[in-house]
């Protein structure tokens, strides 16, 4: 089986079928796999970001104990309702 695409989907998909018995390709067009699930540095060193901050929220739990997830660090703490929204003002007077 071959699965286009190495982002989070994809790898999900891939550990599924191969653990069906098949044997599994993942391709990926990027030189490190894992789509929304990879910390960058866009603004440099010190500026740490991963887009998946928001999505790592709808991870099922499920999921996680099924492909042993937690076994490899992965650890989701519970939602705690705060949030920040930032915003520019275009006239700061």
């Amino acid at each position: 089986m071959v699965i286009v695409g190495g982002g989070h989907n994809g790898l999900v998909a891939a550990a599924y079928l191969a653990r069906s018995g098949l044997d599994t390709l993942v391709c990926e067009r990027r030189g490190v796999v894992g789509g929304a699930a990879v910390s960058e540095h866009p603004f440099g060193p010190g500026y740490t970001v991963t887009s998946l901050s928001y999505v790592v929220s709808l991870l099922p739990p499920g999921l996680v104990r099924d492909l042993g997830l937690a076994g490899y660090g992965t650890a989701i703490p519970p939602p705690s309702g705060c949030g920040a929204s930032l915003t520019r003002r275009a006239n700061q007077g």
